[in-house]
């Protein structure tokens, strides 16, 4: 008789303990999907922040390069080094962008550093120095490849 009073003991243990367990089951559930919301919700975040830098670099090297072109004078070494300068911030922010993006934005902003990469390097290519100015270039393609990555990027925070 007292071989069966600790068998239920031990099986009313056990299903105390089993029952506990399952109980925590939907807690540990929702746990794991706010964590991954979390993580996804931060990721997009970093996105968004890191598309509006780049954009802000696309735009500041426009106004960099037809400052340059209006300017003539003794410092256009201190403006071409300026372009530089935005130039390789851009290319650092369209590679953050391609690593945190997936398809078409990722694509938008690789096209965006190489058109930026292009124009940048044909910008510096236009000024002399002796005289301390240079030549105006046309910024349709890097317009264009702003407005693409815009579009891109307006596109994946609408998800």
């Amino acid at each position: 008789m007292q071989d069966v009073s600790i068998y239920v003991a031990i099986i009313t243990a056990g299903a105390g303990l089993l029952g506990a367990g399952v109980a925590q089951i939907p807690g540990y559930a929702r746990d794991r999907r706010e964590a991954n919301q979390a993580r996804q919700d931060s990721r997009d975040d970093s996105l968004r922040q890191v598309c509006i830098d780049l954009l802000g670099a696309a735009e500041k090297l426009l106004a960099d390069v037809a400052n340059a072109v209006d300017y003539h004078g003794d410092e256009m070494t201190s403006r071409l080094a300026g372009i530089r300068t935005t130039g390789a911030n851009l290319q650092e922010r369209a590679l953050a962008a391609q690593l945190l993006a997936e398809g078409g934005l990722a694509v938008a902003a690789e096209r965006l550093a190489s058109v930026a990469k292009a124009f940048a390097a044909d910008a510096e290519s236009t000024a002399d120095l002796s005289p301390g100015s240079m030549r105006p270039i046309d910024p349709a393609e890097l317009t264009e490849a702003v407005a693409s990555f815009r579009t891109a990027a307006v596109r994946q925070a609408g998800r």
